[in-house]
């Protein structure tokens, strides 16, 4: 698996619109937008959801959503 992943072609990757949004103090929701672009050109946007739970004295991934979306679309409005 690792020969696999080292072998893998990588993608050049942004990160926008960076939020967290506490649900309580050991619970925080992360949302953040990606926009990457493949070796062979291929270019690709994504809505991302994270929710991430305080256990046991470190920060755990719980949750995470990815939604395609096009370029400049918002998550209220499905538009730009």
């Amino acid at each position: 698996m690792l020969d696999l992943l080292e072998r893998a072609p990588t993608a050049d990757a942004t990160i926008g619109s960076f939020t967290t949004i506490p649900i309580d103090e050991r619970v925080i929701l992360v949302t953040f937008r990606t926009a990457s672009r493949s070796p062979d050109g291929t270019s690709r946007h994504a809505w991302r959801s994270s929710l991430w739970v305080h256990r046991e004295g470190r920060w755990r991934l719980r949750f995470h959503q990815a939604t395609p979306t096009t370029t400049g679309e918002t998550p209220e409005t499905g538009t730009a």
